[in-house]
């Protein structure tokens, strides 16, 4: 009988290419459960870095002040480094990143892509509209088929691969073009 594959296994398989996530990769195809956890703030920070090392280097990473933006976007200090992050910090967080390196728009206009969901409020109330405003214009970011985001939902290990895994062939192709 063959085995079910998990939704985010493309991904996965992405970020394991470019060796991202390290050792916490290693078991993230065969354990659904430990796909399904959420990602704590340090794992996330450590795959976004290693996430921009393989696209930017390690000068740019280890660069004073962009560390410490990559720092400040990747782990909500007001949380702290041993909490839960949650999804509309970590899109939030990536689209501001993305801005640093020049391919994802700062623009602020009009909300176009956010009120078809009906949970968008919060992310008004958490000051996040406008970063996932821009990250579903740029296809980076979708909501669940039942019409939500779930921004204040922690971030799972296989929600975080798939968003790293779009947000870098984004990067890709906007580097490309």
């Amino acid at each position: 009988m063959a085995k079910d594959v998990h939704w985010a296994e493309s991904s996965i398989k992405i970020l394991r290419e470019l060796e991202i996530g390290g050792e916490s990769m290693g078991p993230i195809c065969t354990d659904e459960a430990y796909l399904n956890e959420p990602i704590d703030p340090l794992e996330w920070q450590t795959w976004v870095r290693q996430a921009l090392i393989t696209r930017q280097g390690t000068e740019w990473v280890n660069n004073e002040e962009a560390a410490y933006w990559i720092d400040v976007y990747t782990i909500a200090s007001h949380e702290g480094a041993r909490s839960l992050v949650s999804r509309g910090f970590c899109v939030a967080g990536l689209m501001k990143i993305g801005n640093m390196l020049g391919f994802v728009s700062s623009g602020g206009g009009q909300f176009v892509h956010l009120p078809r969901f009906s949970d968008w409020e919060t992310l008004q109330e958490q000051g996040f509209d406008g970063a996932w405003e821009l990250m579903l214009e740029a296809g980076i970011v979708n909501g669940y088929p039942d019409g939500t985001l779930r921004p204040k939902a922690p971030l799972t290990r296989a929600e975080a691969a798939c968003l790293l895994a779009t947000w870098l062939d984004v990067y890709r192709v906007t580097l490309s073009t």
